[in-house]
This record gives structure tokens, C-alpha cells and sequence, in this order.
């Protein structure tokens, strides 16, 4: 049995329609399984190195600029670097 299809400039053209088994099914299904399987894993190792990734800029970031809070009165402790809150109390 064949299937007709439009293409380019309304010409018809015939694909021929493959029979597909059982067996020919449960092969292509436990393939996809298994490549969604392994993108799981990829995408769970993602997850985990960005989280990790995170950690280690959050711990570059506080060595190299370490935060204090201002304790000036309607300051609402706000954020300042070390520098600059030995800038002010000065």
C-alpha cells in the first residue's frame, strides 16, 4: 500500500508504507527508553555541577569581598564591603 503526499508545484509523489512488527514496536520503544534515560542522568549531572558551581562563586566572592552589615540606625543593614565600613567608621 502506498501513501500519496503533496510536494513542491502540486506534484504527487508516492511513499511506500513500511509494515511495522511487534517486535520491530517493543525494539524502537525500549531504544527511546533508554536514551531518556541517559538524558536524565546528563541533566541530573547538570544540576548538580551548577549547584556546585554556584557554592564555589558564592565562597570566591565572600573571599575576595567579604560583606558586613552597616549598623547605622535607618541603614535598614544594608550591605556594605569591609573597606567600606572601615571607610566609615573612621
Amino acid at each position: 500500500m502506498n501513501c500519496l503526499c503533496n510536494v513542491q508545484r502540486r506534484k504527487t509523489a508516492s511513499i511506500p508504507q513500511q509494515k511495522s512488527t511487534e517486535d520491530q514496536f517493543f525494539e524502537q520503544f525500549a531504544a527511546l527508553e533508554e536514551g531518556l534515560a541517559l538524558v536524565q542522568n546528563q541533566l541530573r549531572d547538570l544540576s548538580e555541577n551548577a549547584r556546585l558551581f554556584g557554592s564555589i562563586v558564592r565562597q570566591m566572592r565572600r573571599s575576595t569581598c567579604p560583606v558586613t552589615l552597616s549598623g547605622k540606625p535607618g541603614d535598614r543593614n544594608v550591605p556594605v564591603t569591609e573597606k567600606e565600613a572601615s571607610d566609615e567608621s573612621k
